[in-house]
């Protein structure tokens, strides 16, 4: 609380860095995972995305979600703007990657606290 709020979204924006490298960067076939970052107490979110991403998806498409998800949030409505966020994540990856029927998930889909 002593910290400016600038100062907390840049810690925030480095543990989210952090956390891609450590959870999803370069774990999956054709680089292709993702991490939706959420911090409340610095009102902070990104979508981090692998290099494979990257190539064809452009940044704004998640901006998009992530705009939704702060709106949602302002709403009161946290795990709606989740799971709106989630699905979204979700739709536009299934349109550029459909998965196969043998291709296991490479990287866990679970939601971590820290």
């Amino acid at each position: 609380r002593l910290a400016p709020s600038s100062l907390q979204r840049e810690y925030a924006a480095r543990l989210a860095r952090l956390q891609f490298a450590t959870l999803v960067n370069e774990r999956t076939h054709g680089d292709v995972g993702l991490l939706l970052f959420v911090s409340l107490a610095e009102r902070h979110v990104e979508i981090l995305v692998d290099n494979g991403i990257a190539e064809r998806i452009p940044q704004t498409v998640f901006q998009n979600i992530i705009d939704g998800f702060i709106n949602d949030v302002h709403q009161g409505k946290i795990a709606g703007g989740f799971i709106t966020a989630i699905e979204g994540c979700t739709l536009v990856l299934e349109q550029h990657f459909p998965a196969g029927p043998d291709e296991p998930d490479e990287i866990p889909n679970r939601v971590t606290e820290i």
